[in-house]
């Protein structure tokens, strides 16, 4: 049964309107004309105008772009339409942070640096680098809500092309993961990849061994490095759209299988101390507390839902020492056990659900 569907209407962007770059959609009205679809009709129903991708530095809104992509896979039936952006796509096409990356000095410099400038490539993206004993796992997402399947896709596949670009092919991950169930026709997500594919992960992104970070680029020149890094140091950007509660959901979400989903751990990630991410949630008209419960009620829902992984496994991701606790608390959040809540959704999905055509 597929439980993995795309959403049938736009997302609507908050108020505070998160905004990405044009060259996101580079490929757009070729993959629409391959799929058969009215790519020059969707663009203007998501009121993108066409001439608004001819400027790839440009700043689009990152509400109509995610929607857009949705829109147009659930359209043309395709459940790799993120992927087929991506074939269009190199590694000139992340832009003047490019020219850093290619120069620098190994793999595990191009991702402490994607981190570092994540901004040049829009408000709602997010890298994040976890590592134990021998293995890295590096986490490529979206903030809520433009975290969904297809530009969940395409973030993935644009972080391995910067990878793998940067590298000149000397590395590639170890397994692509997905939180979303596979697609029904997975060959386009083989044929790209090359590599084994995890689909109903803990996490999007790749994951490596540590060892092959320190694996060096062909192109490694410290003065040319240092030169680029100047230049998008002073690169003028839009003002950051993402607030702290973004942040906090976000890095809230990245630690919580680890056990240190504490306002502490999250503070630190934040380069902040406890108070002080506090009183800036505050401000906001947050809480802690809110937000911790906020993301682990989308993530319990997202996992019971969309995964077959066991409901112990779930309870672990979510940061409980044990699946009593987890039931305990989502009886208390949702009026049932995790159990019958999940029942109730495949059941829902058995009658709701329509054939996949690709």
């Amino acid at each position: 049964m597929q439980l993995w569907r795309p959403v049938s209407s736009a997302i609507r962007p908050p108020a505070a309107m998160h905004q990405v770059r044009a060259v996101s959609l580079s490929s757009y009205v070729a993959v629409a004309s391959q799929l058969g679809i009215d790519g020059n009709g969707l663009l203007a129903a998501a009121q993108i105008r066409r001439s608004d991708l001819e400027d790839g530095e440009a700043w689009l809104p990152a509400g109509a772009v995610m929607g857009l992509l949705e829109r147009s896979a659930e359209v043309s039936g395709c459940d790799s339409f993120g992927i087929r952006m991506a074939q269009g796509r190199s590694f000139a096409s992340r832009g003047p942070v490019s020219l850093l990356l290619q120069h620098l000095e190994t793999v595990g410099e191009v991702v402490d640096a994607s981190i570092l400038f994540r901004r040049n490539f829009g408000d709602v993206a997010f890298v994040a680098l976890a590592q134990e004993k021998d293995v890295a796992l590096i986490h490529i997402d979206l903030i809520p809500p433009y975290n969904t399947p297809h530009a969940a896709d395409l973030a993935i596949a644009t972080g391995y092309l910067t990878l793998v670009g940067a590298s000149n092919g000397r590395w590639a991950p170890e397994a692509v993961h997905f939180t979303h169930q596979a697609p029904k026709d997975r060959v386009p997500f083989e044929k790209f990849f090359g590599v084994p594919l995890e689909f109903g992960s803990s996490f999007n992104g790749l994951s490596c061994s540590s060892e092959s970070l320190r694996i060096p680029l062909p192109l490694a020149d410290r003065a040319m490095a240092s030169n680029a890094r100047r230049l998008l140091e002073y690169e003028t950007l839009p003002a950051e759209r993402a607030t702290m509660s973004d942040h906090t959901r976000h890095s809230i979400g990245l630690m919580l299988a680890s056990g240190h989903a504490t306002l502490e751990d999250v503070a630190a990630n934040l380069n902040q101390n406890g108070r002080s991410l506090q009183r800036n949630l505050e401000i906001e008209g947050d809480t802690f507390g809110d937000l911790l419960n906020q993301v682990r009620r989308g993530l319990a829902q997202q996992y019971l839902a969309g995964s077959t992984q066991p409901i112990i496994e779930i309870s672990d991701i979510l940061g409980y020492t044990a699946p009593t606790s987890f039931s305990r608390w989502f009886l208390g959040e949702f009026g049932s056990s995790p159990k019958d809540w999940r029942a109730a959704q495949l059941k829902t999905a058995a009658g709701l659900a329509a054939p996949w055509h690709v």
